[in-house]
């Protein structure tokens, strides 16, 4: 069964204090000729900050699951404050940078189908788990 990825939807991201959500939403369609299904991997790049971080860190995941040969089914994924963060080992704090994060979506790191962005546009730090 192979599946085909499409029309990705990013919601406006929402950052109130340490409060940071957003949803993203992928069509998978089977391709194929037999029901199956498909786990969709989202993937953050973050923008500068100075360290040296990997280019696609994999921060969500949805599964399109038993779907019909040519059906869709829409995956949603929602992230939250630990998708934009990074450990921040001078000031011992988990921080959000302002500035543009990429999305990358795919079925594996090797196997990016969709690609978009969103902006922060204030910083957050936050302590804790």
């Amino acid at each position: 069964t192979t599946f085909e990825l499409s029309d990705l939807t990013l919601s406006e991201p929402t950052a109130h204090d340490t409060n940071f959500s957003l949803v993203a939403k992928v069509k998978v369609r089977n391709t194929g000729k037999v029901r199956g299904s498909q786990v969709v991997q989202l993937y953050i790049t973050l923008p500068a900050n100075g360290l040296t971080t990997p280019k696609l860190q994999l921060r969500g995941f949805g599964k399109a699951k038993d779907v019909s040969p040519g059906k869709d089914e829409t995956v949603v994924i929602s992230l939250d404050k630990y998708a934009v963060s990074y450990w921040d080992a001078v000031r011992n704090v988990w921080r959000a940078k302002a500035g543009q994060y990429g999305v990358s979506i795919g079925t594996s790191s090797e196997d990016i189908a969709l690609r978009g962005e969103f902006t922060l546009k204030k910083e957050f730090t936050w302590s804790g788990i």
